[in-house]
């Protein structure tokens, strides 16, 4: 019950904090070149629902990557047949269905998402990351892209954790310890010239 109440303290104040730091103004005027990157595979619950609301973005400039390892996942099909029917409800003037074919050295979905940043334009600025099982907002986008038009942050992200702090776990009352949580970074040598890239992530892992 303490730890309920504790992670729901943190989700309300956490809410409180991001909706005071958002500034609608500066959200609708900044708008640089995005790649959107969605690594699939398999066809999630509403999945077609899903992939729209990553395709209809209130967005001007923005460029749609959907990755699966091969022709044989039934996501692609699907992929196909919702790029095809998109109408005029899609402000993204490109979208790309890519197959990435079987990763080597690491896990699949990072292989995905390595294949599509080797093939991004030199105009692109930001990278964005999200999952294929999501439905987002309209505005979604332009809302996590816009912390990044302060040069100093190179960063952003709507990943749901909530209590970003120090954890506490205790196996019986005489062990009590005291651990951090982990973090992680995607590393890739810069073989292209994406040097100047900055990072979003609503769904990383």
């Amino acid at each position: 019950m303490g730890v309920q109440l504790l992670f729901t303290y943190y989700a309300v104040r956490n809410h409180r904090y991001a909706m005071l730091k958002y500034d609608r103004k500066a959200g609708a005027v900044y708008r640089p070149r995005v790649a959107l990157i969605v690594p699939c595979k398999g066809l999630d619950p509403q999945f077609d629902a899903n992939i729209r609301s990553l395709l209809c973005q209130e967005y001007e400039d923005y460029r749609a990557y959907l990755v699966v390892q091969d022709r044989s996942d039934p996501a692609y099909a699907r992929l196909c047949t919702i790029r095809d029917h998109l109408g005029s409800g899609s402000a993204t003037p490109s979208v790309e269905i890519l197959v990435a074919g079987p990763s080597t050295a690491c896990s699949q979905k990072i292989h995905n998402l390595l294949y599509a940043i080797d093939r991004l334009d030199d105009d692109i600025e930001v990278l964005a990351f999200a999952d294929s099982d999501v439905c987002v907002c309209s505005d979604w986008l332009a809302r996590l892209v816009q912390p990044l038009r302060k040069p100093k942050r190179g960063v952003t992200t709507g990943y749901r954790l909530f209590v970003p702090c120090l954890l506490y776990t205790s196996p019986s009352p005489r062990d009590r310890t005291r651990t951090r949580l982990p973090s992680s970074a995607l590393k890739k040598k810069n073989t292209n010239n994406h040097s100047h890239l900055r990072i979003t992530a609503d769904a990383y892992t």
